[in-house]
């Protein structure tokens, strides 16, 4: 489990570092992440062979996406949803994270059951999110905005064996307003021997995943008002947020 958890976390760091060289976001000029957006909302890093082998050397290529974001005016915190399908045909949620816009840099804290909060120095909400997928149903990611926050969820056992999965990235910039979730992934596992494709905008479908054994999802939306800024509480097992100066 240790070995594990260690290689995950370091994948995840290799992401997040690819993802701040590529997308040209963080604490450099904020005109820059706006013109790699084309304005406030979220998109998908762009790699070149070179660093899609470099994925797939690590074994991330195919599970694991790297996406830029910038908030709209008056975003005051980012906060990442993790949803199952449930029986019943609704989304639940069964874990996530988030990170603000504060005095005092980042704090350890908790989102939901599980997950994981921080607050960041106030300036422009702008930076990227790496996103991993686990064999074990597991969703890992990273937060960086002039600071880090990361996170992952606990492992799913199913009864079946599965034989065909199916996973919809985000594939386009994405213009976002505040307080709207917009999906980033949505991934589809089931025992059958037959399995379609699915786009993240099924998301807003949950109908169309009915029979398959497991759905989830991920979903990005930036917050405003005091909720955003609170002061969170004690860190869930699992979670792992630092401030900018500790990853040196």
């Amino acid at each position: 489990m240790r070995k594990n958890g260690m290689k995950r976390a370091a994948a995840l760091t290799l992401a997040a570092v690819l993802a701040l060289g590529l997308c040209a976001c963080g604490s450099e000029a904020a005109s820059q992440t706006a013109t790699a957006l084309n304005g406030a909302g979220i998109a998908p890093c762009s790699l070149s062979q070179g660093e899609k082998d470099v994925l797939e050397a690590f074994g991330m290529f195919g599970r694991s996406k790297l996406i830029a974001f910038c908030g709209p005016e008056g975003a005051s915190g980012l906060t990442v949803h993790v949803y199952r399908l449930g029986m019943d045909g609704t989304w639940e949620e069964t874990g996530g994270g988030s990170i603000g816009l504060g005095q005092g840099g980042i704090s350890q804290g908790q989102s939901g059951e599980a997950g994981a909060a921080g607050n960041v120095s106030e300036g422009a909400l702008e930076g990227t999110f790496a996103l991993e997928l686990g064999k074990d149903y597991t969703v890992s990611f990273r937060i960086n905005s002039q600071g880090t926050a990361s996170y992952e969820t606990e492992p799913i056992f199913l009864e079946k064996e599965i034989v065909g999965s199916a996973v919809g990235f985000l594939e386009e910039f994405r213009e976002m307003e505040l307080d709207e979730e917009a999906p980033v992934a949505v991934m589809a596992y089931d025992s059958g021997t037959r399995m379609r494709s699915f786009s993240t905008e099924d998301y807003f479908e949950p109908s169309k995943f009915e029979g398959i054994d497991l759905v989830q999802a991920v979903t990005l939306e930036f917050t405003s008002g005091e909720t955003a800024g609170e002061q969170p509480a004690p860190a869930a097992a699992g979670v792992t947020v630092m401030r900018e100066a500790d990853a040196g």
